[in-house]
C-alpha cells in the first residue's frame, strides 16, 4: 500500500541521514589523525636536526 511505501521511504531517508552523519564523523577523525601524524613528523624532523647540530658541535671539541 502507499502507507507501506511511505514508511519504507521514511526509514530509508533516516538511514541515509544516519549514514551521512557517520561519514562526517569518520572524516573528521581521519583529518585529526592526519594532522597528528604531520605534527609528529615535524617534531621528529626537529629532533633529528637538533641531534645533528649537537653532533656537529661535539665534533668541533
Amino acid at each position: 500500500s502507499s502507507a507501506d511505501v511511505l514508511n519504507s521511504a521514511t526509514e530509508l531517508a533516516n538511514i541515509a541521514e544516519e549514514t551521512n552523519v557517520s561519514i562526517s564523523e569518520v572524516s573528521r577523525a581521519v583529518e585529526e589523525v592526519a594532522r597528528g601524524a604531520a605534527e609528529q613528523a615535524q617534531y621528529s624532523a626537529d629532533g633529528a636536526s637538533s641531534v645533528s647540530d649537537l653532533a656537529g658541535k661535539l665534533n668541533k671539541i
